[in-house]
């Protein structure tokens, strides 16, 4: 992260997105891919925004063989590109390929996940009847809200964050916007299954937008919004 970040901004800036995101790149979860898939699936968005594609592209499909979020991260980095240029969408093949043969496997062997047993329907039906107690237990059990709520204000009060660093936005709200909708048709007691992911799941995709939020700011505050790098130079 030290490295990225110091290729477009000072020592300091380097040193304080690394600082930001000490925390969340140590997985607490022993025993499980968390870890893996912080540091695959972080470097990955951030050397795609950057152009550098092939690296990025190979680290992506190492993280969609760590868990089944790592797949839905390939499907939300193609989204994010797909908005911000289709033309580079073929660059993330290399992804693709990687992941292609754990699927091949569990479509072989029949390995479906938990969320796909029973009736799809039915679960979302009844999860959306209840949709604000949901959201209410999201926001009760996010882990570290004060560094979420500053990545929002972030991109709320700078002048041009939202277009500068559009990319990770979208990759970002996408997978969330997938785990969310995990819990719609989770088989599983709600309350359980959202007290035992939750904090796990916002932790995987917390790293790269923290870095861009770091980026955004110094440019701000140091810089000013005209600065030479200010544009999104990534994906283009």
């Amino acid at each position: 992260m030290r490295a990225l970040v110091r290729e477009e901004a000072s020592n300091l800036v380097s040193a304080l997105a690394t600082l930001a995101v000490a925390a969340v790149g140590m997985s607490r979860y022993i025993g499980m891919a968390e870890g893996a898939m912080i540091a695959y699936g972080g470097a990955a968005l951030l050397l795609i925004r950057r152009g550098s594609w092939r690296h990025g592209a190979l680290l992506l499909g190492l993280a969609a063989n760590c868990k089944n979020e790592g797949v839905a991260l390939v499907v939300a980095a193609a989204v994010g590109v797909a908005i911000v240029n289709r033309r580079n969408l073929l660059k993330l093949v290399p992804a693709v390929v990687l992941m292609l043969p754990w699927l091949f496997l569990r479509l072989t062997h029949v390995l479906p996940t938990d969320i796909a047993q029973g009736s799809l329907v039915s679960r979302f039906a009844d999860r959306a009847a209840h949709a604000g107690a949901l959201f209410a237990l999201l926001g009760r059990t996010l882990v570290d809200p004060w560094s979420w709520l500053v990545i929002l204000l972030t991109f709320l009060i700078v002048p041009r964050a939202w277009r500068q660093e559009r990319f990770l936005l979208i990759v970002t709200a996408v997978q969330l916007g997938f785990y969310v909708a995990t819990y719609f048709v989770t088989p599983h007691d709600l309350r359980w299954h959202v007290m035992t992911s939750w904090s796990r799941l916002t932790r995987q995709v917390q790293l790269p937008i923290t870095v861009a939020c770091v980026l955004v700011l110094a440019q701000f505050l140091f810089r000013g919004e005209d600065a030479a790098h200010a544009e999104a130079r990534p994906v283009q």
